[in-house]
């Protein structure tokens, strides 16, 4: 049962908020002061704070900061009768998840309270399953709680301390190497080499000397012997990235490594005998690559004995707002913006997107709205256009000549929403965060097709 906190002085609004989340099967407490209600979430564990923006002895801005020292984990709700973009932008920036101006419907804050919950739930799962997996195994560089991502993760546990081959799918920037060093590092393998070898970066007629070492003397410009990168690892692990472009003379001597752990320098009669664990990487399907005989099949079966497909990140919606949080925070500290924060707005064009480039190309869209954005808060004007899908900035809302209504903005929000999803009903309510029967409500109010 989610615990809730309501600080409001006034106390027909208190009483019934109170009696709104009681019938909802919430745990309420509330308190009429600022200072007051502080010492409550001091006493206890709450979920969320729900604070009036107006109080008789402090501010809900000051809840709302002190609040997050007491409990960073808690979520907070702003409730203001004067709802003016500063005030959401200062809100968030203190670490507010959203804020709603009165009046209000009970409905709406109830939405925006369950949306805040879910968000909170997802985070302290993540927590719980970061703490079990952490127990025995470290994967701090993995973001995810989306149930495909735990998934691997759960495989990987099994397969650490394996010395099985593994070959790791998944289209560029979804985060292959990051699995390959996290089953390397939580090995018994952790204490010796990792090498990682891009294999379209070396010159097709390099491969096997490269790989598997020569000795002097075996090819034009061979003047001394030479270690492959294969045994100078050995004990160790090495990943082959890009493993579908390996050179065909490569594949057969690889094929043989993998059946008996021997290897052969060009030019030397005698087996070596290596032992290296192999993870193998690949944006190709390489079973197609087998059918078309662009790759070995039966090098394909030798690697695909574990087969840990990475989704793109478009498939990975709850993880999107994990990984936000994440570059946000990193980039704060990097860029020396201490007050950075994003709006909930441009999450949810965020989730809206595709993703093409994964969660390399989230990386590199947040650190570039890091630097552009003017005020520390991002929001959907400081997006690229592929993701917000209009050219409108602050300057254009500030400059307008009517002030939009919380209606209007809400049917221009949802009409932008089901045109990055195509018009996808089941995506836009996932992406907005509300059911399908309450998209459909809305899109008969607002009379939108």
């Amino acid at each position: 049962m989610s615990k809730i906190l309501i600080i409001e002085d006034d106390d027909s609004v208190r009483e019934s908020l109170v009696q709104l989340f009681t019938l909802e099967n919430f745990e309420v407490c509330e308190s009429g002061k600022g200072a007051e209600g502080l010492n409550v979430l001091k006493e206890g564990s709450f979920d969320l704070v729900i604070t009036d923006m107006k109080l008789d002895d402090i501010s809900g801005l000051e809840v709302i900061e002190n609040a997050k020292e007491i409990a960073p984990s808690t979520e907070i709700i702003l409730i203001t009768a004067y709802g003016t973009v500063e005030t959401a932008v200062t809100a968030i920036k203190k670490g507010a998840y959203d804020y709603i101006t009165k009046p209000f419907e009970l409905d709406e804050i109830l939405l925006i309270v369950e949306r805040a919950l879910e968000k909170k739930r997802l985070a302290d799962r993540l927590v719980h399953i970061e703490k079990e997996l952490n127990d025995k195994y470290k994967f701090e560089d993995i973001i995810a709680s989306s149930e495909n991502m735990l998934e691997i993760l759960k495989t990987i546990t099994k397969i650490c301390n394996t010395d099985s081959t593994v070959l790791v799918s998944g289209a560029s920037g979804t985060g292959k190497e990051l699995v390959g060093k996290a089953i390397h590092y939580n090995s018994s393998r952790s204490e010796k080499p990792l090498t990682i070898i891009n294999c379209g970066a070396i010159p097709d007629n390099l491969h096997e000397s490269e790989l598997f070492g020569h000795m002097k003397g075996s090819f034009t410009g061979a003047d001394f012997d030479k270690k492959g990168l294969i045994e100078e690892a050995e004990k160790g692990t090495v990943i082959l990235d890009e493993i579908g472009e390996l050179s065909l003379p490569a594949q057969v001597k690889l094929l043989r490594f993998l059946q008996n752990k021997e290897i052969k320098r060009i030019g030397e009669n005698k087996s070596r005998t290596v032992d290296v664990r192999i993870i193998a990487m690949t944006n190709r399907d390489l079973q197609q690559e087998a059918r078309n005989k662009n790759f070995r099949e039966d090098l394909f079966f030798r690697l695909n004995v574990i087969p840990i497909r990475i989704p793109p990140l478009k498939e990975r919606l709850s993880d999107i707002e994990l990984l936000t949080d994440h570059f946000i925070e990193y980039y704060r500290e990097k860029l020396h913006k201490p007050g950075l924060s994003i709006s909930r707005r441009a999450v949810s064009l965020f989730k809206a997107y595709d993703w093409p480039g994964n969660v390399r190309e989230l990386e590199n869209v947040i650190e570039r709205c890091t630097i552009l954005c003017e005020d520390n808060v991002i929001g959907p004007e400081d997006l690229p256009f592929e993701i917000s899908g209009n050219k409108i900035t602050k300057k254009d809302v500030i400059n307008s000549d009517k002030e939009p209504t919380l209606e209007d903005i809400e049917k221009q929000y949802i009409t932008e929403i089901l045109g990055k999803v195509s018009g996808n009903r089941n995506r836009a309510a996932a992406v907005l965060g509300i059911s399908r029967a309450t998209l459909f409500n809305k899109l008969k109010k607002y009379r939108l097709n």
